[in-house]
C-alpha cells in the first residue's frame, strides 16, 4: 500500500472510502452515511482541497493500485496546545491486520512531531474492541473523558491519548526487531 498525504484531485477517491467506511463502520464515525451520500462532487472536491492544503491538517490516504483503501487525518487542537486530534481513521476490511493501519497512523505521528505537538488524542466508539486493541497497540491510553456519539447519543465514544516522542534511529531498529 502506498501512503500519501490527500490532494485536491484525490476527492473522488476520498468520497468512495468515506462512504465505504460510513457503510461498513457507522458506529465508527461521527458522521452517517446517509448525511454524506447527499453531499454534491462540489462539496467533495471542496473537502478534499481543504485537508490537503490547511497546514493545520494532515490527511492521508493509502491506495492499492488506484485504489484508496485505507484513511486517516489528524488536525491542530486549537483549542489546545500542542495537541493533535485523530479522526477518520479507517482501513478497508480485506487489509486489516497486516500492519497498514500502524503505517498510516506513522504518517499522522510524524506529521504532528514535524508540526510542534506533543500528544494525538481522538475518541474510539464504546465497545469497537478491534479498534480499541488497535489503538492500545499504537500507544494510546484511554482517558476518564468520553462524549455521546453525534447522532445515537444512547452510545458513548471513549477518549484515547498518546504522548509523542521522537524516533531515534535506535528506537525505530528495536521496534523492527
Amino acid at each position: 500500500m502506498k501512503i500519501r498525504e490527500i490532494q485536491a484531485e484525490d476527492w473522488p477517491e476520498l468520497k468512495v472510502i468515506r462512504l465505504a467506511a460510513l457503510l461498513e463502520s457507522p458506529f465508527a464515525f461521527g458522521a452517517t452515511h446517509a448525511e454524506e451520500s447527499l453531499l454534491s462532487d462540489e462539496q467533495w472536491q471542496k473537502r478534499a482541497l481543504f485537508y490537503g492544503e490547511d497546514v493545520n491538517t494532515c490527511f492521508v490516504l493509502g491506495f492499492e493500485k488506484r485504489s484508496a483503501v485505507a484513511m486517516a487525518g489528524a488536525y491542530r487542537d486549537k483549542a489546545k496546545s500542542g495537541v493533535a486530534h485523530i479522526y477518520s481513521v479507517w482501513t478497508g476490511p480485506d487489509w486489516r491486520g497486516k500492519g497498514e493501519s500502524a503505517k498510516v497512523m506513522g504518517v499522522l505521528e510524524q506529521w504532528a512531531l514535524a508540526a510542534g505537538m506533543a500528544i494525538m488524542e481522538g475518541y474510539v466508539t464504546e465497545g469497537n474492541a478491534r479498534a480499541l486493541a488497535f489503538y492500545r497497540k499504537m500507544g494510546f491510553e484511554l482517558t476518564a473523558e468520553s462524549i455521546p456519539l453525534r447522532w445515537d447519543t444512547s452510545v458513548k465514544e471513549i477518549q484515547i491519548r498518546k504522548r509523542l516522542r521522537a524516533r531515534t534511529a535506535t528506537t525505530a531498529g528495536q521496534r523492527q526487531q
